[in-house]
C-alpha cells in the first residue's frame, strides 16, 4: 500500500450494534438472576461451574463455536470477560454500600464495555471471513 493511504474498512456481515444488543438483553437478564442469587453465597459459589457452562453455551449460540475456539477470538473473550468480572464486582460493592451514583457509573461502563465487545468480535468475524 503507498505511504499515506489508508487501508479498507473492514466488512461486517452483522453490524456489532446487532451484536450488542443481543448480549445486552443477555446480559440484562443475567443481572436480575444475579441479583437474586448472590443473596446465598454458598449456593452462589457452588453454582460457579454451572453459570460458566451457561455461558459458554449462551455466547456458542451467539457467535458459533467454531469462531469462538479461534486464538483471536479467545484473547477477546478474556479480556472482556475480566472486565465484566471486574464491573460485576464493582456494581455489588456499590450496591452493598448503596452508592448509586458510583452504580450509575459502572452500569454506563458495563454497557459500554458490552459494545466494545460486540464491535470487537463483529470485526474479527468479517475479517476472518465467518458468516
Amino acid at each position: 500500500m503507498p505511504p499515506g493511504e489508508r487501508p479498507p474498512p473492514p466488512v461486517v456481515g452483522v453490524p456489532g450494534p446487532v451484536y450488542a444488543e443481543r448480549l445486552r438483553r443477555m446480559y440484562d437478564e443475567r443481572l436480575v438472576r444475579r441479583a437474586e442469587q448472590r443473596r446465598d453465597l454458598r449456593a452462589w459459589e457452588a453454582a460457579r461451574a454451572a453459570r460458566e457452562l451457561e455461558n459458554r453455551r449462551a455466547l456458542a449460540e451467539l457467535w458459533g463455536s467454531n469462531f469462538l475456539n479461534r486464538p483471536e477470538c479467545r484473547a477477546e473473550l478474556e479480556l472482556h470477560a475480566d472486565r465484566i468480572a471486574r464491573l460485576h464486582r464493582i456494581m455489588d460493592l456499590a450496591e452493598e454500600q448503596h452508592a448509586t451514583a458510583l452504580l450509575e457509573h459502572a452500569r454506563g461502563v458495563f454497557n459500554r464495555e458490552i459494545a466494545r465487545n460486540a464491535r470487537v468480535m463483529a470485526d474479527l468475524r468479517a475479517r476472518l471471513g465467518i458468516q
